[in-house]
Parts: C-alpha cells; structure tokens; sequence
C-alpha cells in the first residue's frame, strides 16, 4: 500500500512538472520588457541595451525593475546594471516611487530624457538618483512635482550631480524641495512663465547664475535659489521680496554694488511704496508715511531703539525686527498680523498688541530677555508663547478682551520661562583654568571623597549664578538658581569627552552676555561689558579678555547651532557648574 502511495505521488509530481507553471502564463516577453500578460503594465526590463526607453501608453508596475537578473551555473542570481541611459515616453504612468526606485536600486544610470508630450512629473520621481548627471525635460512641461529630484530627507545624501539645468518656458510650477541638496548645479535656468515655486525648491544649491521669472509668486520666502549672480531687470519690490533672505542682497545689493535700483531715500531702501531695508544710522527712525507694507527682515540686526511704523500697515512681517536693539514701539491699529520672529531677540521692554491683530505667530516673541508686560487689546487667535523671555511673569500678561480664548500650555510654558536674568558679580581669575570635575556621563555611585569644584555650602546669594547639571532618561537638566531651564529645541547633549555641550546662545543670554558670530573664523564673541570671551569651533583653548584657558573638549556646530562645553564657559562667565 505504501509503495502504491509513493509511485502515485511520483506520477503527480511529473505531470505537475510538465504543466506550464501559472507564474509563467501570467507574464510575456515584449522588446526586451516583461509585461503582465493582456495588459500594457511592464515589470522588468531584460534587454541587453545600456540604452533604455520606457514605451508610450504604458504603466510601470510598482515594483519594476531595471536590472536585469539572471540565475547562474550555481543557481545564484547574477544581476546587470549595465543601463546608463533612461529615456521615459509619452502617456508612461507611474507612481513616483516607482521610478525611483528602480533607478535606484541596481543600476548606475547617468542620463534622463522626458520626451515631448509629457506634461507633469510626479512627486518623488529621481529623489535619491545619486548617479544622474544630466536631466532633459521636454517643451511641453507644466508642472514638477514636490522632491521630484531631491536627496534623501533622513541623511541628505542622494541628490543628482547634475552640474547645469534647463527648465523649459513652459513649466508654470515646481513643488517644495524639488531639487534640494543639487550641490553640483552650477548653472540653472527658471522658466520665463514659472508663476509658483514651492519652498525650499532649491535648498542646499548656490549657483553660479540664475535668471529670475518676472511673474513668480513670491508668497514663500525661502523659494529662489541660491546664487552669485541674479539676472533680470531693475529691483523692484516684488523682486527684493523673492531675494531679501540670500548673501546677494547682504553682500552685493545692500551694499550698493549691483547698480540695481535702491530707491530715493538716504536711511531707507523703498520700492513701490514696499520698505525693503533700513540702511541708515539714526536709532530712532520715522518710517515715511507713503510706505504701506514692510519686507520681512525689514530691520534685521539693525541698531535702532526706537522706531515709528505708518499708520496704514497691516503687517509686521517675518523677522522684521529679528535680533535688532530695538527696545519701545508702539504697534498702529491697522496692523492685522505679526508673523514669525518678529520681535525675536529685541530689548523691548512692553508690548501691546492692538485689537486690530487677528493673527500672531506662536514665535513672534522668543529671547526677548528684558520683555517685561504684554498686554493684548482684542482676542487674535492664540499659539502665543515667549519661550526664553525670562523676565517676563504671569500677572503681567494682560487680556482686555474676555472673548480671547488662550491654550492651556500657555500659562505652563510662561512659568517654566520665568527666570530673572542675574548678572554675577563675582569673576573668575582670568588667567586659570577652570577646575576639573567628574565627567557627566552619569551620577556617582558614591559621595566622592572631596568636592571636584568649588560648590557653595550655602545657598547662593542673588549676584551669584549656580548651575546644577542632570541627566533623566537620556536628556540632560539644567538648573540655574533653583529654577529649571527650557530647551524647546536645540537640547544640551553629552560629547564624546563625556562633557555637556549646551547651545551657546541659550547660556550665555541667560548669563547676560551677547553673543556674536564671526563666520569666517567660525568664532563666537561673548561680551559683557568689559568681559570679552571668545570660543572658536574645534579649537580646545577658549579666552577670556585674551588669555587662554585650557579645555579636554571642543565646542561644536551641530545642523545650524552653536554648542559649548557648558562647564568651562560657565565658570568663565562666573559661575559654579555641579554635577548631581
């Protein structure tokens, strides 16, 4: 009965064997592509050319493949990546994932043609094409869609090399990051119709050259490209609107360099009734009346302590007073929206927001050190925070309209944020280094046999600044004076010194001092006074009115942040650091 069951089981497996396999019937051979049989749905090439066109009217399957994989002798798999160049025809559908994959994975591919007839390109189509060195693009293109041919957000690596590129006159639009992280695009042409730019098209690319469109939408602020040179006409506003943010107009236009149009006022850059840029000296400007709406970054950095705004704006735009000196103003009740870091770093002591403000931007306020009263007229809506506004309580934030609606993390963040900035009287010998203490990588198992720096055995007076450093689940605390320090984004860390790195600007405003940045040595400047220290990136030496103190780390820049060794910056600046 046995043998009778197994000579059975034979038989099947032979007549199974010679059946065509239902994997095989599902699929056909066409010019060298595999399609899914009955259908224009390709999913894999398997030609020998290095040369490839994708077919008009036809679809990629999702998980198309341009290698072509082959079993040998051994029955391994021997995959070719022998396609350099990749030619997409009219009516191709694809999801953009798919495309980019497939060039992704196993192929070396060095060239992209879009034929003509092609009329969008999806999201996401070459994001990560690493090997791509030229893009054509076809007359009759519209629109290119978000990360069409960017690098990889996670670790931005993967963007083509491409060194030039030509966008043909008929795009009228681009999606955010389309081309972000292109560091090898070196000449670039915009469509002449291109009327929407999404933001950050261009991230991470400075070019030699680019014109720029005479009607693009200069709604989002971070939307032109990087460049030495801008070709168009005259400056207009329109156009100061799209380039305010780039070195071109700090370092060229600002500085009266272009030839470029700068307007008829000595102290003011005014173009078609826009303020672009106050140029002048006076720390008390009047801002001429004719003006009806301000460029963001309008006074950036300026030395003014005083200024008088007309009364017919409606906004104050985007870092419009950003890190100025700027410490009284009176907002006009025609104003309707305050934007992003707006008043960010100022000096100002009181603000009062009119009723007339519909919309506030949660960071309009931030660092505002000595901002001591707000007071809000109407109910705009709310987000609002003074994060590291530290003088700044809650009975002093005042709300005139009982309709205003204000979110419970408000008043939390308020007083978390509430510490006095005390300047310390008490000065370290300059020409010391700082004492040596644990290093903070974890809390000691044992009371140590003596005290690693010098710790007060009282509790600090008000003139002296005690900073208390811990960790808790991985994120490291500072205490100052009893009161906790926030962080919103920028968090200390533990280097691989073992030493806490503190981002700069953080500690030394809660400590009194300004910072400066010099980036061609890439040195900070911390001053107070008569108290100058400098602390340059890499370097294990820091000085404090020119004399060196030695440190066992190095201060750091990490993404767009400056960090400090917090222990050796502190004790320079007066304080004592303890490790619990």
């Amino acid at each position: 009965m046995k043998k009778n069951i197994s000579f059975l089981m034979v038989v099947i497996s032979v007549v199974i064997c010679m059946l065509p396999s239902a994997k095989a019937a599902e699929y056909e051979e066409k010019d060298g592509f595999i399609y899914i049989k009955g259908t224009n749905i390709i999913t894999r090439y398997v030609g020998t050319s290095s040369e490839v066109r994708i077919p008009d009217n036809t679809k990629l399957d999702f998980n198309f493949d341009l290698a072509n994989r082959r079993k040998t002798e051994d029955n391994g798999w021997q995959i070719d990546d022998f396609v350099r160049k990749l030619t997409i025809g009219n009516n191709v559908q694809y999801d953009g994932r798919t495309l980019s994959m497939a060039v992704n994975q196993y192929s070396n591919i060095e060239e992209i043609i879009f034929e003509e007839g092609i009329s969008y390109i999806p999201d996401y189509t070459g994001q990560g094409w690493s090997t791509i060195k030229n893009i054509s693009f076809p007359d009759t293109l519209e629109s290119i869609g978000a990360y069409a041919f960017s690098d990889y957000e996670n670790d931005n690596k993967g963007a083509p090399q491409i060194e030039s590129l030509y966008i043909p006159n008929s795009v009228l639009k681009i999606g955010e990051r389309a081309f972000k992280g292109c560091e090898e695009l070196k000449e670039l042409h915009l469509s002449e119709k291109l009327q929407t730019m999404g933001e950050n098209a261009f991230m991470r690319v400075n070019t030699n050259s680019v014109n720029l469109p005479i009607n693009l939408n200069t709604g989002e602020v971070t939307a032109v490209v990087q460049a030495k040179e801008y070709i168009f006409g005259d400056m207009t506003a329109k156009i100061y609107k799209a380039l305010w943010f780039t070195d071109w107009i700090k370092e060229k236009y600002l500085k009266g360099l272009t030839g470029k149009n700068m307007g008829e006022y000595e102290d003011f850059i005014i173009l078609d009734n826009v303020l672009c840029k106050y140029i002048g000296a006076d720390p008390n400007p009047i801002i001429p009346q004719e003006v009806k709406e301000i460029c963001p970054g309008a006074f950036e950095r300026c030395n003014i302590k005083t200024v008088v705004l007309p009364e017919d704006i409606k906004e104050i735009p985007l870092r419009c007073f950003y890190e100025s000196k700027l410490e009284e103003i009176k907002i006009p009740e025609s104003v309707e929206t305050i934007g992003a870091a707006s008043f960010v770093g100022t000096k100002i002591k009181k603000l009062t927001i009119p009723k007339s403000v519909k919309n506030i931007a949660t960071t309009f306020a931030e660092r505002c050190i000595e901002l001591e009263e707000v007071t809000f007229e109407g109910a705009p809506k709310m987000g609002v925070f003074f994060q590291d506004s530290y003088k700044l309580k809650k009975e002093n934030v005042h709300f005139l309209d009982s309709s205003i609606v204000v979110p419970d993390e408000f008043w939390g963040f308020l007083e978390i944020d509430s510490i006095l900035t005390i300047i310390p009287t008490q000065k370290p010998d300059s020409t010391a280094s700082p004492t040596q203490s644990p290093k903070p990588t974890a809390a000691p198992t044992t009371a140590p046999t003596a005290t690693p720096t010098a710790v007060p055995t009282a509790t600090p007076t008000p003139e002296e600044k005690h900073i208390d450093v811990s960790s808790k689940g991985g994120d490291v605390e500072l205490v100052i004076n009893s009161r906790a320090v926030h962080f919103p984004d920028a968090k200390p860390f533990i280097d691989e010194s073992d030493r806490t790195q503190i981002p700069i600007r953080v500690l030394s405003e809660l400590l009194g001092f300004e910072v400066k940045w010099e980036e061609e040595s890439h040195t900070a400047v911390l001053t107070r006074e008569n108290t100058v220290i400098t602390v340059k990136i890499g370097d294990k030496h820091i000085t404090k009115n020119g004399n060196p103190i030695e440190m066992d780390t190095e201060a750091k820049i990490i993404g767009d942040r400056t960090y400090i060794p917090l222990r050796f910056i502190a004790e320079a600046l007066g304080c004592t650091v303890e490790w619990k």
